[in-house]
Formats: C-alpha cells, structure tokens, sequence
C-alpha cells in the first residue's frame, strides 16, 4: 500500500485596493486551506483622487508603512509565493507607478495593477465555491472603494470562471460623496442606472427574476445588522441568503439611524458609517434595477480569488 505524501505550501494573497489594504497568509496542504495570519489596515488610498487624481506624500508613506509590515509577516512565516494586486485607484491616479516602485524599493514586494476585467475574474472566483449554492446565482455585484462591479454568468463553478459579462463602474463608498459634491447626487444616480443598464439590456436576464451573490463590505455589513449581531462574526455572515425584503428592511433601519446610533452599532462604527451610507446609495440603484430574489452574502474577496488561482 502506498504511503500518502502530503504537499504543503505556503501562499499569501495582498490586495492593495481603494480603502483598504489587506493580506492573507495560508497554508495548502493537498488542496486544504488552512489560514495562518490574516491582516487588514485602512489607507484610504482612494480618498481625494476625484479632486487631485494623484496620490499625496502622505498617502504614499503610510502605504509604505503598511507594506513594511507586510513584508515583515510574509519574512516571519516564510513566504515565498505571493501575489499582490492593486485595482481601482492605482488605475486612476496619475503617479500610481511612483507608488508601485516605492513600495517594491523599500520592501521587496511587486505590486501588479489589475484591469477591471481581472478583478471582475477574481471576483468572480472567489465566490465559485460556496457551500450554499442551492439556487441558480445569475449575478455578482462587488461595491469597491473606487467602483462597483457587476458580473453576469450562466455558470457558477470553480472550474468554469471565464464565462462571465461584466461591467465596472468607476463610483464607490470611497469616492461616491466626492463625485456628488463635484456634480449632484441627481446626476450622479442617473450616470449610475444608466451603466447599469448597459449591462442589464444586453443580457438574458433582464426579464426574469435572478437570484444573486453579494460580495463587499456593504451587504456583509447589512446582513450582520439583519442577524442582529453583537458583534461582526464572519462565519454568521458569509454564505448567509437574505430575501430582498430582508435587505431593503437593513436598509431603511441604517438610513433611520442617526449618527450616534451608526457609530455605536457593533457592526458599523466610527470608521464604516459614511462608507455604509453610500454602499446603500449604491446598493439601492441595483437592487431596483433587476427583478431579484434572494442574495447570497458573501464574505470574501479578490484574495480568496488569488488563492484558488494558486490551487487550481
């Protein structure tokens, strides 16, 4: 009888996106996933960009900073295989490179900025494995710090992720009050439904009732006030299906909340509550722009994409 070898192999996964900056250390020991060091941190690298489009010295050395500590976990756990993304604002800011080239100079990491195309892809491989998949899923919408994107596909698999429409809309939770005070929210939301409708018109299920995957900080954040969380608790969250009258109750309750009451809540507080607000701004323009029946909250990101990659 032969004897089983396990193949063990460390990865990280960093995602360098417009409000935060995050890195995942895993251990894949014959296809198994086992989490070693998970770390998250504010930047706001996207903030401003609507008026000056370009990042300021300050932004640039607490990115800096913040890859310092990458680099030190990804040396503390041995890493050698990685893949570090940037999506919408490094696309956008006219001295991303001056960033890219700090970043690799002071701590050795390369940093690759993504087409929207590809985080659509990632996007869309990261949710390719939930558990709960009862229901035909038609489409994936991602509300990011400096765009949203909507992914519309027949097949939800693991193995079949380049099946896919998508379109990227370049508004967020970060930028979203930033392009209203530049125009109007009247403009803005009417800019909003008609690039929805672009992708909506030109797809099969415009018609029918669709079943769909959230995957951002908005409706993770809404599903923990719907569970009535003490506390954010992932695993009550991720995998988790709202009925559209559930979501659009989180909602109304947020939208009546007043600012004490956003900053108290154990599942929003002082650094999500304006994000919040317009994450369901958002939200609503999409949610109103398909006949759609249940959502399936999704807890995860481009870098658990990254990493099924890496598997598979």
């Amino acid at each position: 009888m032969k004897k089983l070898i396990k193949e063990i192999k460390r990865f990280a996964a960093i995602d360098l996106g417009s409000n935060n900056c995050r890195l995942v250390i895993v251990e894949i020991i014959n296809s198994e996933i086992k989490i070693l060091q998970n770390y998250s941190q504010i930047l706001n690298l996207g903030k401003n960009l609507s008026f000056s489009n370009e990042f300021s010295d300050e932004i640039i050395n607490k990115t800096l900073k913040v890859f310092k500590i990458i680099s030190e976990k990804l040396d503390l756990y041995k890493v050698k295989k990685y893949r570090c993304i940037a999506t919408e604002a490094c696309r956008i800011s006219i001295n991303a490179k001056e960033l890219i080239e700090k970043i690799l100079k002071y701590t050795g990491i390369e940093v690759e900025i993504i087409s929207s195309y590809e985080e659509s892809r990632l996007c869309l491989k990261s949710c390719s494995n939930h558990k709960n998949l009862d229901y035909d899923f038609n489409m994936i919408f991602d509300i990011g710090g400096g765009s949203t994107e909507i992914i519309m596909t027949n097949v939800l698999s693991e193995h079949q992720n380049n099946n896919f429409d998508y379109i990227s809309i370049p508004l967020g939770v970060v930028n979203y009050s930033e392009k209203v005070f530049l125009s109007s929210e009247e403009k803005i939301k009417i800019q909003l439904k008609n690039q929805l409708n672009l992708i909506k018109n030109k797809n099969e299920f415009r018609h029918k009732k669709i079943n769909v995957i959230g995957s951002c900080g908005t409706i993770t954040s809404l599903c923990a006030i719907h569970r009535k969380l003490s506390y954010y608790e992932k695993k009550k969250v991720d995998d988790f299906i709202m009925s559209i009258s559930q979501l659009r109750k989180s909602c109304e309750l947020v939208k009546k909340m007043n600012l004490d009451e956003k900053i108290n809540h154990p599942c929003i507080g002082h650094h999500r509550y304006e994000l919040l607000d317009c994450g369901i701004i958002i939200l609503e323009e999409i949610i109103n722009n398909w006949d759609i029946q249940k959502i399936l909250v999704s807890d995860r990101g481009l870098r658990e994409g990254i990493i099924q990659d890496f598997i598979n």
